[in-house]
């Protein structure tokens, strides 16, 4: 979009899932920059309202922008504030649409945009119960009073003929006069729904021609007339009583159209009930239960119920056969011994009539085959996902006033009750899409159904393995033989805390926003952060601190932040925890805290340890350490002035041939830096290499147990050479070959020999980069390398220089390339050079 306003052209930006079925610029008013689409049921009630989740005030999937400078401005603040791809250990949130909300709700509690829909205007965020997962407001003031400084104007469209998902093919906003004011519908986003190609197909947007495709040249499907006005149970009874006649059938069920809507609890606050004119508009079971559940394994036995309408299965309904109690048992006595899936020959379309029930039909064919009805659905737990429910949104502590009347609608955000056991592939407890878990937010009304969908009774619970996993099984013999025990997770609802967004871990987190504006205290914002840990990554407390130290010190820009008091704080947490609470004392846990440490350089020795050596149960447990979490523990000797017991690399032995080669690397890396004479270096050296004519592909240092199990010996003349794509390795084994003072010339002569991958020249290159310690890659013998290739100049020429192995050819190119660079490099890099052997 900022290209295009950059070269004057306004334009209507869609997503791929947007369908257009009228003209959409009839619904542009001018009066505005942007023009965008809304995932709002009732955008005069809850837009801008910080009770909300932010993500949903905009679609970006949907966005009309002008060629204005106010457009422009805004544009590139916003990939200003979220292009980078990480920053200082926290990601991009991968949810654009989210970091764009935010982004405007800042600007508009500035005063730097004026926001419009329908008739209103607003100038300042409204409401007062705060989502931890947004922005938090400043006092109200009007549009009078506040007039946007910026210029910037965005008009809101009405959400009933520009409809997000949920307001097309869940509410069906579009048939509601009073949504639509008479207009017509124009755009249809398929957001929010998933599998987005059922809703498309049964809502009849889907434009493909691929029935053929889908159903093949004999197509085999299986109707039945669903009653209306029936409860829960029964509409759930009779949907399971047709899946089975088609998996008995082996043929496709329609789902039905006509299931009870006022059994969703949706179906008041929500506004249903202006349907009522459409008297033959009944619900699909998508209303009630997840689509996905039934779409997904259960896909070669179901089809969306949309397809009745079109074309080709018209035409198959013209030779249907009809199916009725008669007809039925005339099949039955003439079966012989046949198949049920034999009845009916090759009908494409079996039709059950209206004055024969579903189950009926179920329970002779089961009767005829010696089964039992239900024997064919397995039972499983069906909890209430309580971590999903906006009900259960955190909220910023020091806002006072509690959304919808006061009430607090956390209080009563439990249907623990809810859950039972109950039948796959139905479950009533996780409609989403129809954003049932942000009724008691925007409807004040709990989802209330059974999560089992009325279907418990046929389910058994057998066992409560713990207070966090119930286990069930079908009543049904034959189920139960063939299916056996299904067990679930089920914590208890106070075990856990707030929801919070999942973005606590991207640098666009509202938690760090409003902690660095001062609305958030740090204590609350470390209590939010832990929270988001545990729902969204499992990580308990110890884990959650441990895995934030080693995130900042994988992060690409870590030295900015290196001489941070914070980062000691944090190391300091993550060890004590560690301490006091991990009594497993995990490898991968004690691995990463003091690999951490030793690549900030936080020289903290008493905390190393404790983290390195937290008790004798722990080191005893070096056996169980992947050999590369051994390696995050020789580190730790590098930050420590004390020696340490070195049991991790005796631990080694033996083992080393399952490291990478940058693994491999930093085990000879180690061994110089803390001078162990018990290995030998020229043992860590061998290679072994093997090239095609001119071209140089890895080079991989070998070890004591590679050597002995390698095919080929490291003195083997008709082995070649290999040649990392990690140049660092290279940089750092030549380094610690130096260290130590051995001349293996077998490993410097395939040095010598390495290529590049391909060419540049050096006026490409960041000269003050090519030096940068922290992100140096080798060069080998290079006069041209990849732009992004990061080099150490000095550390190669010292290490040639050190063992005193002459390869003209290579310091040539050394010496030519420092020349080019000696302004930017540091003085121990230049001296390093000057000792070059020539």
């Amino acid at each position: 979009m900022a290209s295009l306003m950059t070269l004057g052209l306004a334009a209507l930006v869609l997503d791929t899932d947007v369908v257009l079925v009228s003209d959409p610029f009839q619904h542009l008013t001018g009066d505005a920059d942007l023009e965008v689409m809304t995932d709002l049921f009732f955008p005069d009630m809850h837009l801008l309202n910080v009770s909300i989740r932010p993500e949903d005030h905009i679609n970006t999937g949907y966005v009309y922008h002008t060629a204005t400078p106010s457009a422009l401005r805004f544009m590139l603040a916003f990939l200003d504030a979220f292009d980078a791809h990480e920053w200082r250990g926290f990601k991009r949130d991968w949810f654009n649409q989210r970091a764009f909300n935010k982004l405007v709700l800042e600007w508009v509690d500035a005063g730097s945009v004026k926001v419009l829909y329908g008739p209103g205007a607003w100038c300042a965020l409204r409401g007062s119960r705060t989502n931890v997962g947004t922005v938090a407001r400043s006092r109200q003031r009007s549009c009078v009073e506040r007039t946007p400084t910026s210029g910037v104007t965005i008009r809101v469209l009405n959400p009933a003929v520009i409809a997000h998902g949920m307001n097309f093919f869940w509410r069906r906003a579009h048939l509601m006069r009073s949504e639509t004011g008479g207009l017509p519908l124009a755009a249809v986003h398929a957001n929010g729904v998933e599998p987005k190609d059922y809703f498309l197909r049964d809502r009849g947007l889907w434009y493909l021609d691929d029935f053929t495709e889908r159903f093949g040249e004999a197509p085999r499907f299986f109707t039945y007339v669903h009653p209306r006005g029936l409860s829960l149970a029964e509409d759930f009874e009779e949907v399971a009583a047709a899946l089975e006649v088609a998996m008995m059938l082996q043929r496709r069920l329609v789902l039905p159209m006509t299931m009870n809507c006022r059994n969703c609890p949706a179906y008041g606050p929500y506004g249903f009930a202006e349907w009522a004119d459409k008297k033959d508009l009944g619900c699909t079971f998508d209303y009630f239960s997840r689509a996905s559940l039934a779409m997904g394994e259960w896909l070669k036995f179901t089809v969306e119920s949309g397809v009745v309408w079109l074309p080709e299965f018209q035409e198959l309904l013209k030779a249907r056969r009809h199916v009725s109690a008669a007809s039925l048992q005339t099949e039955l006595r003439s079966a012989g011994g046949r198949r049920p899936a034999e009845l009916f020959g090759d009908t494409a379309v079996v039709q059950l009539g209206e004055a024969l029930r579903v189950h009926v039909l179920r329970d002779l064919l089961k009767q005829a085959v010696r089964g039992q009805p239900l024997d064919s659905l397995p039972c499983a737990w069906r909890a209430w996902p309580a971590t999903t429910f906006a009900c259960r949104d955190a909220v910023l502590p020091q806002v006072g006033e509690e959304h919808s009347g006061g009430r607090d609608l956390r209080a009563s955000c439990d249907g623990s009750m809810q859950g039972e056991c109950g039948l796959l592939p139905f479950m009533c407890c996780e409609a989403y899409f129809g954003w049932a878990e942000k009724l008691e937010v925007l409807g004040g009304k709990t989802w209330d159904l059974p999560c089992g969908c009325g279907l418990g009774r046929h389910c058994a619970q057998t066992s409560r393995t713990s207070d966090m996993q119930v286990c069930c099984e079908p009543r049904v013999v034959g189920a139960r033989k063939k299916f056996g025990e299904n067990c679930g997770h089920n914590p208890p609802v106070e075990a856990l805390p707030d929801l919070v967004p999942d973005d606590a871990d991207t640098y666009s987190s509202s938690i760090l926003r409003e902690l660095a504006k001062g609305n958030l205290a740090r204590e609350d914002a470390e209590r939010l952060c832990l929270s988001f840990a545990a729902l969204h990554k499992a990580l308990g407390g110890q884990e959650a601190w441990s895995a934030a130290l080693h995130r900042i010190a994988k992060a690409a820009d870590h030295y900015q932040v290196k001489g941070d008091d914070r980062l000691r704080s944090l190391a300091s947490k993550a060890t004590r925890e560690l301490v006091k609470w991990d009594k497993l004392k995990k490898p991968q846990t004690m691995s990463k805290i003091v690999w951490a440490m030793a690549k900030l350089n936080l020289k903290l020795h008493k905390l190393v340890a404790q983290a390195y050596g937290v008790s004798e149960e722990a080191l005893q447990k070096l056996p169980e350490f992947e050999p590369q979490q051994l390696l995050g523990l020789n580190r730790v000797e590098v930050v420590s002035t004390e020696r340490l017991p070195l049991r991790q690399l005796a631990a080694l032995d033996g083992r080393i041939a399952e490291l990478a080669p940058l693994g491999r690397t930093n085990l000879a890396w180690a061994v110089a830096k803390l001078q162990v004479q018990s290995w030998s270096i020229q043992e860590l050296g061998c290679l072994e290499t093997r090239a095609g004519p001119g071209e140089v592909k890895d080079l991989t240092v070998m070890t004591k147990a590679s050597e002995r199990n390698a095919t080929a010996p490291c003195n083997d003349p008709e082995a070649g050479v290999r040649v990392p794509q990690q140049w660092q390795n290279l940089a750092n084994t030549s380094w610690a070959f130096a260290t130590l003072r051995e001349a293996d010339e077998d490993f410097f002569n395939a040095v010598a020999k390495a290529r590049p991958m391909n060419d540049t020249t050096w006026s490409e290159l960041n000269a003050r980069s090519l030096l940068s310690r922290s992100l140096a890659v080798p060069l080998i013998g290079l006069r041209c390398l990849q732009l992004r290739a990061k080099l150490n100049l000095s550390n190669m020429a010292w290490a040639y220089a050190k063992v005193q192995i002459k390869r003209p050819e290579m310091m040539d190119a050394i010496s030519e390339s420092v020349q080019r660079v000696v302004n930017d490099m540091p003085a121990q890099g230049v001296a390093n050079t000057v000792g070059m052997p020539i």
